[in-house]
């Protein structure tokens, strides 16, 4: 993340929303539509807009289940270097007590977070149409959670960050864009990463807090320990 690391920048008169959704329409634009932290017994459950139910484990390990209950990715723990991926269907779980007991947990997080529309098709749900440029498969690759602010990183290029005033910032690393809603919802404003956000500006910051919570989480001493900084709160929220 380069461009984040020197004067913020952005500007959002030079880009118009045509430009931006034409941008966005060639990339993937999956992102984490729900959560819940238990990660003070299991880790981050997840519910993506494309339907996906994910976990991201305290050890570092994730599972992912898709929006009809068929497909089953598991990633093991991480040294830091490398990770091995498993697939499976639900009627082909490996015999494996440590993963059987996280795809049980994967089932309670999915029914949790889709509430009852835990088995409703796709056409009815609200969820996004996969397109044909998204990954395999989407996942949150990271995440940080402060008092006021969780920042979630995906696999698609995707920085997702959630403030607790409901305000939101996504960068998409892939085009080099930032999407930054206001509280409440009050504003949606479009920027490039290469010219300047007027300083003093709400999006100018809360991106010197991404910048500064994204440091945190490249640092080895995050990717030792889970990413939390305080008590999980036990509670589903929403992302918009």
């Amino acid at each position: 993340m380069n461009y984040l690391n020197g004067t913020v920048k952005g500007k959002s008169t030079s880009i118009s929303k045509n430009k931006i959704k034409e941008s966005l329409s060639q990339i993937s634009t999956v992102f984490v539509k729900k959560w819940v932290d238990y990660s003070s017994k299991y880790g981050l459950g997840y519910l993506l807009s494309d339907g996906t139910t994910g976990i991201y484990f305290n050890d570092n390990s994730k599972i992912l289940v898709d929006h009809y209950n068929n497909k089953i990715d598991y990633v093991s723990k991480s040294d830091g270097r490398s990770s091995e991926l498993m697939s499976f269907s639900m009627e082909e779980i490996p015999h494996n007590r440590e993963i059987s007991k996280k795809v049980t947990l994967m089932q309670y997080f999915r029914k949790y977070l889709n509430g009852a529309n835990s088995y409703q098709t796709s056409s009815n749900t609200g969820f996004s149409e996969k397109k044909p440029n998204d990954p395999p498969f989407c996942y949150v690759k990271c995440w940080l959670k402060t008092y006021q602010v969780i920042l979630f990183r995906l696999n698609n290029k995707i920085i997702q960050v959630n403030f607790s005033d409901k305000s939101q910032l996504v960068i998409y690393a892939e085009k080099e864009l930032m999407v930054f809603t206001g509280a409440n919802h009050s504003s949606k404003s479009f920027y490039h990463l290469g010219d300047d956000i007027p300083r003093g500006s709400e999006a100018y910051r809360k991106l010197e807090v991404v910048k500064g919570m994204l440091i945190k989480l490249n640092s080895k001493e995050e990717e030792s320990k889970p990413s939390v900084d305080n008590e999980e709160s036990n509670l589903m929220v929403d992302a918009f």
